[in-house]
């Protein structure tokens, strides 16, 4: 929106170019604003002036009779084409041929809808299966349980059973017993199950030879239906059931991979059922011929299970040997043609083709649809195309070729017409589908390349509903909201309302909406219009309403108007006072529209009139909106007058206002209509006096003295004077007015009949009474543990009257902890003895022991200013003892026992602490918890001066609940200390721990020599004893129960020392054998005492033993003189093996070089010499 007038200037600038270019009449660009009239949009419609009748000149004309056009869904188009062939076709043997092809439609997307294949003339004969007739072995011999394994089909009857068989001896009779086993599937082999019937199929024949012969066991009749075994197999069991011991029963056959047919025809399974029946450890095949019977030799069709394409061909009621083949698959080919396979569960079928039925469908093409209506409340139009046209009809197929539109319902029946390019098609079938849509089938249609359909169907928007707060309404204020409605000739349940709202001329849209339908309903909420939102004029509106989903669509339009709402304003001057004679004043009014949010919108070219005719005429002032009537208040008689004014102009709302004035005598009052008083304390009186007369001198009487304005709590009091004739006064009262440091304003005005009011202002300032406060007592100093208050007594002093202030409530007094800066909570307050003084108790819970400084700050609202006043005092913790536990010196003797408290340790040693605290104020209860802090002081007693802090790692010990820690002396020199560790916890006092302390030197100690040797042979060892002491401060005393050691330096390098030794009660020691190398020449002993707690460490070096080398040995010399023998013998070796071998071989390739060389002197054109080695082949000489 627009938010300033330049603005709105250059919009209206802008849309009058508009429009002269358009060649229409411009309009002025109004906006919108709240009015009161929406409360009573009735009262509304009767404030109306001048509005013209809606008319068809006065309807906008840009956007009328507009087209609303869309599109709908895609429908569904189907293609039919038939195949009708009654040409028979023979199969004489299924198992030789069973096919035969029928043509498809050569276009994608062809499927089969309906097929119907006739069958008949079905017949089905007896079969002998010849299982194994090759006869090389002896397959079985003797008979005992094995299995004879064969493949059936269907159901039928096993009629005969061949078998080449014998007996072993024909002294005795000599039976065969068979049973029909079905069979189960052992690692995908089938293997005897169960037997088919409880009795044999075979009982108790005789076998009559005993050289083999084909025995054939005839009329068995027995029911097969190889659909209960396993993979169509059954088993003939064998059992010999005559003859005793005697003789037993063979059968003929060949073995499945050597010699005979080397065909593996048949399963032969021992009497396990599992394992293969194997003669010489190969597997055989028994001779065996069986003929089966099927059912019926002309069968039904389920009786053989015959199948076209694997599904079931169904029986004929009549049930003759003829079925028919209608599958519920849908079939599709891209080859143009189809392939029908029959098959059958028998032997050799034969039987006829005598008519084929196919129905084709093409169901993948869509039709796009789209839809007109040419203006309001017009049918709808719907044109359905195929976008590529039809060119999907096989000319091969021609028995029933349609095309088959599904349109919606609502289509209107007898609007529907189809066409191929302009050729109307008249043999159409319309069929109802109950789904909501109806199917258009187009008979004996064909090829082209432009089939469509049109329609119509009922527009369905049937009303557009206007409502302001739930009335209809056609006629709306400017700030009102619209709710629109639309009602529909039925009910919907889906698709899209668009609203939009048009202007006046130019037609600018001003409002749209898009309402997505969720719900069915035949009158649905559309859109509420904030006029003020979007409106861009003031008039006629015109609604479009248009709705369309997949199917169905509406349009129309509504007309209403919009009245501006707007504002008659009474710009000056005031209206309501007094006027005087021979006053010539102008009336200004604004005429405003408050629409648009952009301030004040002046109308222009209103009509202002007014009911006293005694104003002028109104004019323009020359900016919008403004009109000016010129008053003459001589014209009008003494008292009050009212003047109605009005305001009007079309499509805006009317307006009127009263503008008033009071004829008056003009008055004067003395001294002056204004007095300050100044500063008055809060409950004193002020008054003021003045004298009220008219212009001529006149004094005033009866006048009346009315508040205008007075502060909360100010009382006036205002009367006339007796004697003095004009004279009034006005009293203030202030006690219940609340003091401040801002002035008040006291406002009233005097008036009488037909004179001028006075306004008298009258100024004054409240002020509060000062204070001042004592505290006179407090207690100094409070046991925390007594939970007793503090006990305050002070006095509270009016120090501008000098007297006591009474009647203080507990409310205005706190109580503030400087340390914290939080309140203290007061839990009584007590006056007491002459006015203003005060006993005040103030709770100490929670506070922690030490010093407190408290302010107290005392007050009396609202007459009374706040003073503080300060005090302190001592918050005592609870009393402790304390008790050492132990103390003991770290890294030396341990526990020390002290001396009248106290305690030695030898110097450099930290002690360790152990204490306990008790409360004594409870019991002497242990205290524990860590404190706030620990300080370890301490001072030489033999001199003062040397005093300060020593380091501490002191805590608490929750395992012990007592104090421990270590406290270090390392600041301490030799002398005697008193030592103050001083505990601070919080809410107790100071716990303190004092003991002496002595720091003591360590003893000073000596080694010395009491035994050794003067010298010592490398290789040996030696003996040494010796003696510690130490020094008492007078003489030196032996030191027993020390360890030493020694340390062996060899040749200057350290070795390793011997282990520790413990002095003896005189302080000696003696070290043995202590081991000389060999190689030794000089040796340093050193004697070791290591420093302890209480004495220093001692190091004797004992340099003056001399170490005697060994004298060399012949068996230190043996290795040198191998060494030089060996060196001798390689010398003369070397020169015995140079003369007799290597000499004699120069000599012999001196000699054989002289021979080549003599062979070779006359050999001067030779390029190349080459001379080799013989016994190596290396190359001695070479000459190019």
């Amino acid at each position: 929106m627009l938010k300033s007038k330049w603005k709105i200037k250059i919009k209206v600038i802008f849309l009058i170019i508009i429009t002269f270019g358009m060649g229409l009449t411009s309009t002025n660009l109004l906006y919108s604003h709240n009015s009161s009239i929406q409360d009573n949009p009735n009262s509304f419609r009767d404030t109306i002036i001048d509005n013209k009748e809606i008319t068809e000149d006065t309807l906008p004309k840009s956007s009328e009779y507009q087209e609303f056009g869309g599109s709908g869904e895609q429908l569904n188009i189907t293609l039919h084409q038939s195949l009708v062939n009654a040409s028979n076709i023979e199969f004489t043997n299924l198992d030789n041929f069973n096919t035969f092809n029928e043509p498809v439609p050569n276009f994608s997307g062809y499927n089969t809808s309906y097929i119907n294949v006739t069958v008949d003339a079905i017949n089905a004969p007896n079969k002998t299966i010849i299982v194994e007739d090759d006869l090389t072995i002896e397959a079985i011999n003797p008979v005992n349980y094995q299995y004879l394994g064969f493949e059936a089909r269907g159901i039928g009857y096993l009629e005969n059973i061949s078998l080449h068989i014998r007996e072993t001896n024909d002294i005795d009779l000599t039976q065969l017993s068979v049973y029909l086993y079905n069979s189960t599937d052992v690692s995908g082999s089938p293997r005897p199950d169960s037997k088919v019937y409880s009795s044999p199929i075979i009982d108790d024949v005789e076998i009559t030879s005993t050289t083999f012969y084909w025995h054939d066991f005839t009329q068995i009749h027995a029911f097969i239906n190889s659909s209960k075994t396993f993979d169509n197999y059954f088993f003939l069991e064998l059992e010999k059931s005559g003859g005793g011991g005697t003789t037993n029963i063979a059968l003929n056959g060949t073995f499945d991979t050597v010699l005979g047919d080397n065909l593996d025809e048949s399963i032969v399974v021992s009497n396990d059922k599992v394992t293969l029946h194997t003669v010489g450890g190969i597997n055989v095949d028994a001779a065996l011929i069986i003929d089966f019977a099927p059912v019926d030799n002309t069968p039904k069709p389920s009786d053989i299970n015959l199948q076209m394409n694997n599904t079931a061909v169904a029986d004929d009621l009549s049930g003759s040997n003829l079925g028919y083949w209608t599958p519920s698959e849908v079939y599709s080919s891209s080859t143009g043609e189809f392939e029908f396979s029959i098959t059958a569960d028998w032997w050799d079928v034969s039987c006829n083709v005598s008519n084929v039925h196919i129905n084709y469908t093409k169901t993948d093409i869509k039709a796009n649809t789209d839809f007109s209506i040419p203006a309001s409340t017009q049918d709808v139009n719907w044109t359905a195309t195929i976008p590529s046209g039809l060119e999907y009809f096989d000319g091969r197929l021609d028995n029933f070729n349609t095309i088959n539109f599904t349109i919606p319902v609502t289509w209107q029946d007898a609007t529907i017409k189809v066409f191929n390019n302009t050729d109307p098609f008249t043999n159409l079938i319309k069929t109802v589908l109950g789904n909501g849509y109806r199917e258009v089938q187009v008979l004996n249609a064909g090829n082209g390349s432009n089939w469509y359909l049109t329609a119509n169907s009922t527009n369905l928007v049937s009303s557009i509903d206007t409502y302001v707060n739930g009335i209809p309404m056609t006629i709306m204020n400017y700030t009102n909201t619209i709710r629109f409605n639309g009602s529909f000739s039925k009910t919907i349940s889906d698709g899209n309302l668009n609203l939009s709202v048009y202007s006046p001329v130019p037609s600018y849209l001003n409002h749209s909406s898009i309402f997505p339908i969720s719900t069915s309903s035949d009158e649905l909420l559309i859109s509420d219009w904030d006029i003020s939102s979007s409106a861009t004029d003031y008039g006629v509106f015109k609604a479009q309403l248009t709705w369309n989903n997949d199917t169905a669509a509406g349009f129309l339009e509504l007309f209403f108007t919009i009245v501006a709402n707007t504002d008659f304003i009474l710009d000056s001057p005031q209206s309501g006072i007094d006027r005087f004679d021979n006053e010539i004043f102008n009336i200004i009014v604004f005429y405003n529209d408050t629409g648009p949010d952009l301030g004040d919108i002046g109308i222009t070219e209103a009509i202002i009139t007014e009911d006293s005719s005694l104003l002028g005429s109104s004019t323009p002032t020359g900016t919008d909106g403004y009109y000016s009537l010129q008053c003459d208040v001589s014209l009008f008689s003494y008292g009050w007058v009212f003047i109605e004014i009005n305001a009007s102009k079309s499509f805006y709302h009317n307006q009127s206002l009263i503008f008033s004035f009071h004829h008056r005598i003009n008055t004067s009052l003395t001294p002056s209509n204004n007095y300050n008083f100044g500063e008055i304390i809060r409950g004193d009186l002020a008054s003021y006096t003045f004298n009220y007369s008219d212009i001529l001198g006149n004094a005033i009487l009866g006048a009346t003295i009315q508040e205008v304005s007075l502060p909360s709590g100010m009382v006036s009091n205002p009367f006339e004077e007796g004697g003095a004739p004009g004279n009034y006064t006005i009293e203030l009262d202030t006690s219940n007015v609340q003091a401040s440091a801002s002035a008040y304003t006291c406002i009233f005005n005097i008036t009488a009949i037909g004179k001028q009011t006075q306004i008298i202002n009258l100024i004054i300032t409240i002020t509060q009474a000062q204070t001042s406060l004592s505290i006179n007592s407090y207690i100094g100093i409070l046991n925390r543990k007594d939970g007793f208050d503090q006990q305050i007594e002070f006095f509270f002093n009016d120090t501008d009257n000098e007297e006591g202030v009474p009647g203080v409530p507990m409310s205005n007094i706190t109580v503030t902890d400087n340390q914290t800066g939080g309140s203290r909570p007061i839990n009584s307050l007590t006056p007491f003895g002459a006015t203003g003084n005060y006993r005040l108790n103030v709770s100490l819970d929670g506070l922690n022991s030490g010093w407190i400084q408290l302010t107290v700050n005392v007050s009396k609202d609202p007459d009374y200013n706040w003073s503080i006043d300060y005090f302190s005092f001592y918050l005592r913790g609870n009393s402790t003892i304390t008790t050492i536990e132990s103390i003991r010196d770290v890294g030396g003797q341990g526990v020390l026992t002290p001396t009248v408290l106290n305690y030695s340790v030898y110097i450099g040693l930290n002690i360790n602490i152990n204490f306990t605290i008790q409360d004594t104020d409870y019991g002497n209860d242990i205290v524990t918890g860590d404190a706030n802090s620990y300080t370890a002081n301490y001072y030489e007693i033999s001199n003062p001066i040397n005093q300060g802090i020593l380091s501490n790692a002191l805590d608490f010990d929750l395992n012990t609940n007592s104090y421990r820690g270590i406290i270090s002396t390392l600041n301490l020199g030799l002398g005697t200390y008193a030592i103050n560790i001083s505990i601070l916890k919080t809410n107790y006092e100071q716990s303190n721990v004092i003991f002496n302390l002595t720091i003591k030197p360590k003893i000073i100690v000596n080694i010395s020599v009491i035994e050794r040797p003067e010298q010592v042979s490398a290789g040996g060892f030696v003996n040494i004893t010796l003696k510690v002491e130490y020094f008492n401060g007078t003489v030196w005393k032996a030191l027993s129960g020390v360890s030493v050691t020694i340390l062996p330096n060899f040749n200057g390098i350290n070795g390793t020392a011997t282990g520790s030794i413990y002095t003896d009660i005189n302080g000696t020691v003696t070290f043995t054998e202590i081991a000389i190398a060999t190689t030794v020449n000089t040796m340093i002993l050193y004697a070791v005492l290591s420093p302890t707690y209480n004495h220093t460490g001692f190091t004797r070096a004992i340099t003056d033993i001399t170490v005697i080398p060994p004298l060399t040995t012949f068996e230190e010399l043996l290795p040198y003189l191998i060494i030089g023998g060996i060196i001798l013998l390689a010398v003369v070796g070397s020169i015995g093996v140079y003369r007799g071998v290597v000499v004699p071989k120069k000599r012999e390739k001196q000699r054989v070089l002289t021979e080549v060389k003599t062979i070779f002197d006359d050999a001067i054109n030779l390029e190349h010499i080459l001379v080799l080695y013989k016994a190596t082949g290396t190359c001695i000489f070479f000459k190019s």
